[in-house]
């Protein structure tokens, strides 16, 4: 099944791009009527693709991919011909957090690049809130920024929108609330990236 889908619109690399659960990545060149399998570089372990990002430009520009469980993040630098890990989640963070899969007993559950930084979630447990991390270097290391509004199950960015609705810009987590599906309640405060949490639905702040 498909977990991940990202689109690249314009440029040498631009197209469409899914992530699968145990097929890793492909692309398709046309709408999505072809794909092409993309995973020169992933490892066996890294065929569960749980989410995709770009960077568009500057030294850090390139194609994310995170891979579910220890492998970590992965790099593309040519539109996925060909991948390189840029950080497994064993590595200590900030001096004292773990971005980590099974052996913590946490999962990272998104990653997205939003205001010129990569940003990745952990899950957390019903009794603790998922903790927020940014990358500054295209993901080689990160710092704690925060804790989300409880046990998160996924991570959106939404860039630069402005629309008669209002501005619809910031960083989304879905909660989990333990009732069979998660609720996609919550945004991230632009200003204060990862720190400070507002109610989507009923603009009140967490």
């Amino acid at each position: 099944p498909v977990q991940a889908i990202h689109a690249i619109e314009e440029g040498n690399y631009a197209g469409l791009f899914v992530g699968t659960k145990k097929r890793g990545i492909f692309k398709s060149i046309d709408g999505g009527a072809n794909w092409e399998k993309i995973n020169n570089g992933l490892t066996a372990e890294a065929m569960n693709i749980w989410s995709l990002c770009s960077i568009d430009s500057g030294s850090n520009a390139g194609l994310y991919a995170l891979a579910y469980g220890e492998e970590g993040v992965f790099k593309s630098i040519d539109g996925g011909l060909n991948w390189q890990k840029s950080v497994t989640w064993n590595e200590v963070v900030d001096g004292k957090y773990k971005i980590q899969g099974y052996k913590g007993g946490e999962h990272i559950v998104g990653l997205q690049y939003f205001n010129g930084n990569l940003y990745a979630v952990t899950s957390g447990a019903e009794t603790q809130a998922g903790l927020i991390f940014s990358s500054t270097d295209g993901g080689v290391n990160w710092q704690k920024v925060g804790q989300g509004p409880g046990e998160l199950s996924g991570l959106y960015a939404v860039n630069n929108d402005l629309n008669a609705y209002g501005p619809r810009t910031g960083l989304y987590v879905t909660v989990n609330t333990h009732a069979h599906t998660p609720k996609p309640r919550f945004k991230l405060s632009v200003t204060n990236d990862g720190i400070n949490w507002k109610d989507f639905f009923n603009d009140t702040m967490i």
